[in-house]
């Protein structure tokens, strides 16, 4: 008579039973020292369940942790790997990015239960989502967005909260479905001026000086590229008369409806620029028209000798081009206008980089150094005269 087989499973693969009473299929596992049971009315899937259970906690996965919400992991990461190290405008920011774009629709699911599907799903939703008036959300905000998610989702990976990062393979699109089929008759947005444009600019300015006395501010953001709130955190003590030179040790941001004075945006931000014998003979002017006299005196106040509001002075540019019909320009065209003219004038990448605050080459070959239509035109001149 053969001998009966045994049914017992070998330590690590569970146990299942049916529970008749509750009329459910019952898988459990004791794994050092934790119990987990998983149940189903579905008797393959609950085996399906549990096998998925079984893989992470033999792989190491903290499934106590893997349960919280989307909605508490979120804002722990930001507090805790963000706000800890970073700039204070940059866990600001990335928190209005997770409560906008992220939570709302991702909050309440469990990190256990984010899969590549939900993900995929939450990209393509937030891509051809429209406001109530129609408009879509820019694609470089989303993006931003979805970096962020991966960027906490890997954080978890690191705590063994979660096995892999579901959001690594799932990207955002660079364009729409039928942005190809939408033609502008206006044609691309300017990114800076040109010489007119900026010439006229900058007499418009002056002829309204009186009323602002933004005029030196705007012809050295022109000739420098400093950053909005750069600008207007230079003090008396930053300006080597002697030397000739600007030293870029502070900025004015603004957070909601609050101004704050940090430190520049990054730390090749903080540098040294040098200026011409003119710009200081204006610099000089402006301290007469604002009574800068003290080492720590703003050289482009307010009226009460304090810190501008950044948003003032964005508001003020568009006012002046659209007087003048400048269409596609902002406060940021000037810093485009700066650099774009270093490298029509020969300066190399490295030099314009460096000059710029930016960290690499990289941002000010590919943002930020725009061919301009003289430039455009004299390649296809000069190619031109090579085939005659």
């Amino acid at each position: 008579m053969g001998r009966k087989r045994s049914t017992r499973r070998t330590k690590g693969e569970g146990s299942y039973w049916f529970d008749k009473k509750n009329n459910r299929h019952v898988w459990y596992l004791e794994y050092e020292g934790r119990r987990h049971t998983v149940t189903d009315r579905d008797k393959d899937m609950a085996e399906r369940k549990f096998q998925a259970l079984r893989k992470q906690i033999l792989s190491g996965v903290n499934i106590d942790g893997s349960k919280q919400l989307l909605s508490e992991w979120l804002p722990y990461y930001i507090d805790n790997e963000v706000a800890r190290y970073r700039k204070r405008a940059t866990a600001h920011d990335y928190t209005k990015r997770a409560d906008y774009f992220i939570l709302p629709t991702l909050g309440e699911y469990r990190l256990c239960d984010l899969t590549r599907h939900i993900c995929l799903a939450w990209v393509n939703a937030v891509v051809d989502y429209r406001s109530v008036k129609g408009k879509p959300w820019s694609l470089t905000s989303i993006k931003q967005a979805r970096n962020l998610l991966n960027r906490a989702l890997d954080a978890a990976v690191a705590e063994r909260y979660l096995e892999y990062n579901p959001m690594s393979s799932v990207k955002v699109p660079d364009r729409r479905i039928g942005d190809e089929l939408v033609i502008e008759d206006k044609g691309p947005q300017q990114k800076a001026f040109t010489p007119e444009q900026q010439e006229a600019f900058l007499e418009e300015v002056l002829r309204t000086n009186d009323r602002h006395g933004f005029y030196a501010y705007y012809l050295l953001a022109a000739e420098l590229g400093w950053r909005r709130g750069e600008g207007l955190g230079i003090r008396l003590k930053d300006v080597d008369f002697d030397q000739l030179t600007i030293s870029i040790n502070q900025q004015v941001i603004r957070l909601d409806s609050e101004k704050l004075v940090t430190t520049p945006k990054t730390l090749s931000s903080q540098r040294a620029l040098p200026i011409t014998q003119d710009l200081a003979a204006v610099l000089q002017e402006q301290c007469k028209r604002v009574g800068a006299t003290g080492p720590d005196d703003l050289l482009f106040p307010n009226k009460q000798g304090q810190p501008r509001q950044p948003n003032g002075v964005t508001q003020h540019v568009r006012r002046v081009c659209k007087r003048l019909g400048f269409e596609g320009f902002n406060l940021h065209s000037l810093r485009k206008t700066a650099i774009t003219n270093w490298r029509r004038n020969g300066v190399d990448l490295e030099v314009a980089g460096a000059l710029a605050g930016h960290k690499g080459v990289k941002v000010t070959a590919e943002v930020y150094s725009d061919p301009q239509m003289d430039r455009k035109r004299a390649a296809i001149e000069k190619k031109g005269k090579a085939t005659e």
